[in-house]
């Protein structure tokens, strides 16, 4: 039987000893990064095919099926290889973003039309960008897209952490102040980061200014409007202060991820928010359940050897179907 090449991912452990190297292998046993990529891209496909028209024509699309909720369920039961775990749990957060983004532009579809019916779009749009950020940390890892060494083609990728400001899609009115006017160009990926020892950057993430996860809990659960934009400016702020901050050693995408966690977490309270101005109290309800969900799924991209991170909601939340 000929034997095929395989691939390791490079999956870091989190509070573990063993690193996964990016290297080619001959062993039979050995997981393969490529074709387990390509059935983790099946399970992606019909929501790659339906989330643009979503964004576009959430009306129309929106008469059909529920391609989100089959996409999570294909992504949570995909096979995994034990060394492909994190790419796929960073995968499974993807997923679950973009059911969000359906949910959300269900209530905007029946809200009446007004600032803040703009504003569940841009929420909307915004969710949909962090679901696209954190599935880039997953093939990051895997390293399938990296350009071949001494290639001639130039790959110019987009911030690992949005920048809602330059992009125009940071939170305004009745959500927020007016926004400043979005950058002439799109923010890009670095090439290269700062880094400092894990003990550091550990220090630097705790002393960042990063809100108490209980008092997010506490502002959800209670539709506090005041509380929940003081929240989300919080959330955002510190994130971009750890934009500045080195990443731990040898672990780019472990800041990438805390701070795509402290947007998710920005935008559940911005969810919430939303949600006590609503005057219907049914998409108000449901507008209650996306925050909690976007808390949830925060609470997951949240590093554990910085401490445990939980809202305390139900994560059956993430399993709903529907609206």
């Amino acid at each position: 039987m000929k034997r095929a090449l395989a691939i390791v991912g490079a999956v870091a452990i989190v509070g573990g000893a063993a690193v996964w190297a990016l290297a080619p292998s001959g062993g039979d046993d050995e997981p393969d990064a490529q074709a387990w990529d390509r059935k983790a891209q099946a399970a992606f496909a019909e929501l790659v095919r339906e989330v643009p028209d979503l964004v576009v024509g959430a009306r129309e699309w929106l008469a059909g099926g529920r391609a989100p909720d089959r996409t999570r369920e294909r992504v949570t039961h995909l096979a995994t290889p034990r060394p492909f775990a994190a790419v796929h749990d960073l995968y499974e957060r993807s997923a679950q973003l973009y059911v969000e983004v359906a949910r959300v532009y269900r209530v905007a579809v029946a809200s009446p039309a007004s600032e803040l019916r703009s504003q569940l779009d841009l929420l909307a749009r915004r969710v949909r960008e962090l679901g696209d950020r954190v599935f880039d940390r997953g093939r990051a890892l895997l390293s399938l897209d990296d350009p071949a060494p001494g290639g001639l083609v130039q790959v110019h990728r987009p911030e690992e952490v949005p920048i809602w400001p330059d992009e125009g899609l940071a939170a305004g009115p009745p959500l927020e102040d007016p926004p400043p006017p979005p950058a002439g160009l799109p923010p890009l990926r670095r090439e290269t980061r700062p880094e400092e020892a894990p003990a550091e950057w550990r220090h630097a993430v705790r002393t960042a200014g990063v809100p108490a996860v209980s008092a997010l809990a506490l502002a959800i659960g209670g539709r506090d409007g005041g509380q929940l934009r003081q929240l989300s400016r919080q959330l955002v702020a510190a994130a971009e202060r750890l934009r500045d901050q080195p990443d731990p050693r040898g672990d780019r995408e472990k800041g990438a991820r805390v701070r795509l966690s402290l947007l998710v977490s920005a935008d559940a309270a911005r969810t919430a928010q939303a949600a006590a101005l609503l005057a219907d109290p049914v998409l108000a309800d449901r507008l209650d359940r996306v925050a909690r969900r976007l808390a949830l799924v925060g609470d997951g991209l949240w590093a554990s050897e910085l401490g445990a991170r939980q809202t305390g909601f139900d994560l059956r939340l993430l399993e709903e179907q529907g609206p």
